[in-house]
C-alpha cells in the first residue's frame, strides 16, 4: 500500500530529510501522482510511504512517532 501525505507547514522535501535523519525513508512525488486523494493538496509535491507485508508495525510505528516529533518541533519553531 502506499500512503500520500502532506504536512501544510512543512515541505515535503524538509519532511523527507527529516525522517532521513531518524533512519526512516520516504519520498517524495508530484501531487499528480496522488489523484484519489480527496483531501486538499498543496502545489508541487506531497510525500510517499510505501507500505508492504513485510513491512512491520515496529516500523510503522517508528514512522508516526517520527512524524510526531516532526510536527512538535517545527510548531516549536
Amino acid at each position: 500500500h502506499i500512503t500520500t501525505f502532506h504536512m501544510p507547514e512543512i515541505t515535503p522535501a524538509q519532511v523527507q530529510l527529516a525522517l532521513a535523519r531518524r533512519d526512516v525513508t520516504i519520498t517524495t512525488v508530484s501531487t499528480s501522482y496522488a489523484p484519489f486523494c480527496t483531501l486538499p493538496m498543496p502545489q508541487g509535491s506531497v510525500c510517499r510511504a510505501s507500505v508492504s507485508y513485510l513491512t512491520d508495525d515496529a516500523e510503522i510505528t517508528r514512522l508516526t512517532e517520527a512524524l510526531c516529533e516532526i510536527v512538535a518541533q517545527h510548531a516549536k519553531a
